[in-house]
């Protein structure tokens, strides 16, 4: 197996997302932005171990290299919701749960239902490949990637 620039990109990212761990666990406050920036991290971990996972496993069998993709987006759609959520803790210092901001995940979840259900109706992706220049988007990725943009440049 050759070491390449992807395995050293992936190595930096496990290191810095498990220091990342160590100092929000050792945070003495166990407020609202402690967990909302906890919560970011694990779905930047469910993003770079499915990413790393399909890399090094996708090539065994289609079915596991199109399960290890689709996980990458739970990381994926969930991320800006997560970095709304610090913004705004971080802002205000808390928030009470209202039905606005449970709004705020609808668009991640359908967007999660789709990616796992693309085979369908190919709203997500209308081809895909492993080779990243062959995709081609579908419909719905429009949406999600306004929806993503927007959550995090607010």
């Amino acid at each position: 197996m050759k070491f390449g620039i992807i395995d050293i990109f992936i190595i930096i990212s496990i290191v810095s997302i498990a220091i990342a761990f160590i100092l929000v666990l050792r945070t003495k406050s166990k407020g609202q932005l402690r967990f909302a920036f906890f919560s970011l991290l694990v779905l930047i971990f469910i993003w770079t171990a499915s990413i790393m996972l399909y890399e090094y496993l996708g090539y065994l069998n289609i079915f596991l290299a199109n399960a290890l993709y689709n996980l990458t987006f739970i990381g994926v759609a969930f991320s800006p919701i997560a970095i709304i959520f610090i913004a705004i803790i971080f802002t205000r210092g808390s928030i009470k749960l209202n039905l606005f901001y449970y709004l705020l995940f609808v668009i991640p979840v359908i967007t999660n239902v789709l990616v796992w259900t693309n085979n369908f109706h190919s709203l997500f992706y209308s081809r895909f490949s492993q080779n990243s220049v062959e995709i081609k988007f579908g419909s719905y990725f429009i949406v999600h990637s306004y929806y993503s943009y927007l959550c995090i440049v607010q």
